[in-house]
C-alpha cells in the first residue's frame, strides 16, 4: 500500500528507485516503481526484507559442461551506457516494423531511468540485466542473458544471439533470435516480444507469459503452460532432474533412475513409498521451474539430454578456430567485422588491424578487446569519434590514458570517466566540478566514501555535491576514517536548506523515529516545500486531516497518491476520490484504452485502503467493468457482496440461504454477523473471501475459519486483515495470537498494514521486521518506535 520515502542518491540529477512490494498487475508495478524513489528514509520506518533464496537444481547433463567466465550485470558495464531521454524513448517506438510501436508492451513501461548502448554489444560470458537499456544494435551473449533478479527492461533494435535466455522481466528484441540452447519465459508482469523473422532456439518455454514471436519459431521442443498446443515432451529434450511428471489432480512428481530402478519423488524431491508410487495416473510432462533451469544453466552444464546436433554459430563459439574469427575481420560486412573484433579468439594482429577500421563501429568494439595494445588504445583514445573515446574512457585500457580523457571536449567521455576506480583524487576533483552537471552526478555517485570528501564537499557550490556530503556527514564508515574528525550534521538545519537536492539528502538523515513526529509538527512549512520529494515524505508523515485533504490535490501524482493512501485522510476525501474516478471518462474503463492502466491502478489503490467508506466502495462498483468482476475488499457492503458474488459465479444463487441473504442486505443497520459467518461455510471463494475481511464477521466464527487454513496463506492474509482483530475480547486475543505464531510469519505482513490492530501488536510487528508495521503505528496511532 505505501512507497518507501525518496533518498537522494545522485547520477542523473533523478531520484533512484528502492524495493517495493510487486502487486500481480504490471501496471501497479511500474506505477510502484515510478513512486519508490528510495530507501534511506524508509528505513527509519520500513523494514525491507530479502527474498527466500530459491532451491537450486543439482542437475549432472550427460552433454560436457561449457566452461564459463563469471556472469557481468548491466551495471558493470554502465559506463559504456549513456541515458536516454524521454524523447529518445518515443522515437525508438516509431521504428519498430510496421509503425507497431503502440502494440507492444514497451509502450506502456517507459518510467524510471533508462540507459542506451550505441551500437553492437557483445559481452564475453553470461549476462545479467538489472537496468532499463536499450542496445541500439545486435547483443551477443556468450552465457546465459539473464533478468530474473531485477526489476528491468531490456529493448534491442538489432538481432540477439544467446547460449541460454532465461527472462522475467520485460524483453523486446526488433531483430531476429538465435539461441543456441533454450529459451525461457516466465512471468506474467512483462511480456517477451520478437518482432523479427527469425526465431531459433532448441528448446523454448513459456510458462505464465505474454509473448509474441514469429508464428513457426524453429525449435526442436515449445512447451506453453497456457496453450494445449506444443511440440515435442519434456522428457526427451531435457535432462531427467529438469523434468517434471503431472497426475491427473494437476501434482507434479520427480523421477529419477536408481540402480536400475525407477524412483518417484515427490515436488520438494521426497521419495514416496512404493505403494503411493503405484497408485500415480501421470498424464504428461513438463519442464522444471526457471530457477532450476537457471541453476544448471548458469554452471555451463547443459540442460539437455544430447548434445546440440548442428554446428554452433561461431560469434557464440568461445572456442570458435581463431582462423575462422580472422576470416570474419576481413569481411567486407561492417557487421561481421564488429562481432569478430568483440571474439575473444580474434587474433593480436587482427585485433591492431580492427583498430584502424575505417567503420566506427568496429573500432567501438576493438577497444574492449583484451589483447588491444597501449599504442593502439592510446589512439583510440585520441579518436576523431566520440562514441569511441567514450569507449576507450570505460574500457580497462583507460587507466592510462585518464588524465586526456577528462579534460575531453564532449560530455559523454567525461561521464564514462567518472566511474574509473583508477582516477586519482586531482581528476576526481575536476570531473566533481564539471560544467556539466550530469558529469557531476556521475562522479559523486562513484566517489569513495571517506571523512575527508564529505568535509570537503559539505562546503561545495554545487547542489549536488553538498547534497552527497548531507547524505553520508555522520555514516560509520566516514566516521572510521583516522585523518579525519567526522560529526553527524544537523538534518532539521538541512532540511530547511534553499536547495532541494539538499532538503532531500536531509530526509535520509533523521533518527530513526523522529522524521515523521518533526514533519507533522512542521506541516504547514512543508505542505508549500517545492521539492515534490519533501511533500511525499509529508503525505506520508501527515496525521492532519486538512493537510491531507490539501494534498490529496498536489500537481504532484504521487503526493496525491500518499496523501490518499495515509490511513489518517478523512473519509470525505475518499469518497469524493471515488467520485472522480467514477466520474471519468467511459474508455477509461476500456481495457484497450490508453488510459485504462492508469485509471485502473488509482481504482486499485483507492480500493485497497484499509479504512475507505461503504459509500466509496458503492460508487466504484456502479461504474464497475462487468467483464471484470471486483475482487473481494475489505470494506464491502453486503448487496454488492452479493452482486458481485453471482458475477463471479452464477451457481452462489443456488446456494440455500441465499433468498435470506438477500433480505438482510436490503435491511439498512440489520446484524448482518450470521449472514458473514455462513459465507465461510459456502463452496463460493468469494463469499468467503469477503467474509473474512468483513468488519462484523463474528471473531468466533473467524477464529474457527482460520485454524481450518493451516497452509493457505492468502487466506490467512485475509483474515489478519479483518477490523475485528482490534476487539478486547478473549476470541480477539487468541485469534491474535494464532495468526502472530504462524510459522514464517505467514501473516505478518497483512497484519502490519492493519489499522486497527492494538499499538501494542503493531510494535512487536514492528520488532520483528513485519513489512508496513511502523508506518502503519505512525499513521493510525501516532506513535513511533525510537532508536
Amino acid at each position: 500500500m505505501f512507497c518507501p520515502l525518496p533518498t537522494y542518491k545522485p547520477d542523473h540529477g533523478v531520484l533512484h528507485p528502492g524495493p517495493v512490494f510487486r502487486p500481480v498487475l504490471k501496471t501497479v508495478l511500474a506505477r510502484a516503481c515510478a513512486c519508490a524513489v528510495g530507501v534511506l528514509v524508509v528505513d527509519a520506518l520500513l523494514h525491507p526484507h530479502s527474498a527466500a533464496a530459491q532451491p537450486a537444481a543439482e542437475a549432472t547433463a550427460a552433454s560436457p559442461s561449457i566452461s564459463m567466465p563469471a556472469p557481468v550485470q548491466t551495471r558493470d558495464l554502465a559506463a559504456r551506457f549513456q541515458p536516454f531521454p524521454p524523447e529518445a524513448r518515443q522515437a525508438l517506438l516509431k521504428t519498430f516494423p510496421g509503425g507497431r510501436g503502440d502494440a507492444s508492451h514497451l509502450a506502456d513501461s517507459f518510467e524510471g531511468d533508462w540507459y542506451v548502448h550505441e551500437g553492437d554489444l557483445i559481452v564475453d560470458s553470461g549476462f545479467r540485466n538489472n537496468l532499463n537499456l536499450v542496445v541500439r544494435g545486435n547483443l551477443i551473449v556468450r552465457g546465459v542473458l539473464s533478468d530474473l533478479d531485477d526489476s528491468s527492461s531490456l529493448v534491442v533494435t538489432g538481432d540477439v544471439l544467446a547460449h541460454h535466455i532465461l527472462s522475467r522481466q520485460l524483453l523486446v528484441v526488433l531483430g531476429s533470435l538465435r539461441c543456441s540452447g533454450l529459451v525461457h519465459a516466465d512471468y506474467n508482469d512483462w511480456s517477451f516480444e520478437v518482432w523479427g523473422p527469425v526465431f531459433e532456439s532448441r528448446a523454448y518455454i513459456i510458462t505464465d507469459r505474454s509473448t509474441m514471436h514469429p508464428d513457426d519459431p524453429k525449435v526442436e521442443y515449445l512447451y506453453n503452460a497456457d496453450s494445449a498446443t506444443g511440440k515435442g515432451t519434456a522428457e526427451k529434450v531435457l535432462h531427467e532432474s529438469l523434468v517434471r511428471w503431472q497426475d491427473e489432480e494437476g501434482d507434479q512428481y520427480r523421477r529419477e533412475m536408481q540402480k536400475g530402478k525407477v524412483q518417484w519423488l515427490d515436488e520438494e524431491g521426497t521419495p514416496l513409498e512404493t505403494a503411493a508410487a503405484k497408485k500415480l495416473k501421470i498424464t504428461g510432462s513438463l519442464p522444471a521451474g526457471i530457477e532450476e533451469i537457471a541453476a544448471v544453466c548458469d554452471t555451463g552444464r547443459s540442460p539437455f539430454i544430447t548434445p546440440v546436433l548442428k554446428h554452433q554459430d561461431w560469434r557464440l563459439d568461445p572456442t570458435t578456430d581463431a582462423g575462422v574469427v580472422a576470416d570474419h575481420a576481413a569481411a567486407k560486412d561492417v557487421s561481421e567485422r564488429t562481432a569478430a573484433a568483440g571474439h575473444s579468439r580474434l587474433p593480436q594482429e587482427w585485433v591492431v588491424r580492427l583498430a584502424a577500421d575505417p567503420a566506427h563501429e568496429v573500432r567501438r568494439v576493438v577497444v574492449h578487446h583484451p589483447e588491444l595494445p597501449a599504442k593502439e588504445a592510446a589512439a583510440l583514445a585520441a579518436d576523431q569519434e566520440a562514441s569511441v573515446r567514450q569507449q576507450v574512457a570505460a574500457s580497462r585500457h583507460a587507466a592510462a590514458l585518464l588524465e586526456g580523457l577528462v579534460a575531453d571536449p564532449e560530455t559523454s567521455v567525461r561521464r564514462a570517466c567518472a566511474s574509473h576506480p583508477a582516477l586519482t583524487d586531482d581528476q576526481r576533483r575536476r570531473l566533481l566540478h564539471d560544467p556539466e552537471k550530469r558529469v557531476r552526478l556521475r562522479a559523486v555517485r562513484y566517489l569513495p566514501v571517506t571523512a575527508a570528501w564529505v568535509k570537503e564537499l559539505r562546503n561545495a557550490k554545487e547542489e549536488e555535491l553538498v547534497a552527497w556530503a548531507v547524505q553520508h556527514e555522520g555514516d560509520e564508515v566516514v566516521s572510521s576514517d583516522p585523518s579525519v574528525a567526522m560529526n553527524a550534521g544537523d538534518w532539521k538545519k538541512d532540511l530547511a536548506d534553499e536547495r532541494p537536492a539538499v532538503r532531500v539528502a536531509a530526509l535520509g538523515k533523521a533518527p530513526r523515529g523522529e522524521l515523521f513526529p518533526y514533519l507533522q509538527e512542521q506541516q504547514p512549512q512543508f505542505a508549500k516545500d517545492p521539492s515534490a520529494d519533501v511533500r511525499r515524505a509529508l503525505a506520508m508523515a501527515s496525521r492532519d486531516a486538512a493537510t491531507l485533504e490539501l494534498l490529496s490535490k498536489d500537481a504532484d501524482e504521487y503526493v496525491r497518491r500518499f496523501a490518499l493512501d495515509n490511513l489518517s485522510v478523512a473519509p470525505a476525501v475518499l469518497v469524493q476520490e471515488a467520485r472522480r474516478l467514477a466520474a471519468a471518462p467511459a474508455d477509461s474503463w476500456n481495457t484497450s484504452s490508453e488510459k485504462y492502466l492508469e485509471h485502473s491502478s488509482n481504482v486499485h489503490d483507492l480500493l485497497e485502503h484499509p479504512r475507505l467508506p461503504e459509500e466509496a466502495v458503492r460508487i466504484i462498483a456502479k461504474v464497475y467493468p462487468r467483464l471484470w468482476r471486483m475482487e473481494p475488499r475489505r470494506n464491502m457492503p453486503l448487496d454488492v457482496i452479493l452482486e458481485r458474488a453471482v458475477i463471479d459465479s452464477a451457481d452462489v444463487e443456488l446456494a440455500p440461504g441465499f433468498e435470506k441473504w438477500k433480505q438482510a442486505a436490503a435491511k439498512p443497520g440489520s446484524d448482518i454477523g450470521p449472514v458473514l459467518a455462513a459465507f465461510l461455510e459456502t463452496e463460493s471463494d468469494y463469499l468467503k473471501s469477503c467474509a473474512r475481511m468483513h468488519a462484523q464477521t463474528p471473531v468466533k466464527a473467524l477464529l474457527k475459519h482460520a485454524r481450518s487454513l493451516e497452509g493457505d496463506k492468502y487466506s490467512l492474509e485475509e483474515v489478519a486483515k479483518n477490523p475485528r482483530l482490534a476487539l478486547d475480547s478473549p476470541e480477539a486475543e487468541e485469534l491474535r495470537q494464532y495468526l502472530l505464531k504462524l510459522p514464517e510469519g505467514a501473516a505478518d505482513r497483512a497484519l502490519s498494514g492493519n489499522p486497527d490492530l492494538p499499538a501494542q501488536v503493531l510494535k512487536e510487528l514492528a520488532k520483528r521486521g513485519a513489512d508496513d508495521a511502523n508506518l502503519t503505528l505512525w499513521q493510525a496511532h501516532g506513535v513511533v518506535i525510537k532508536d
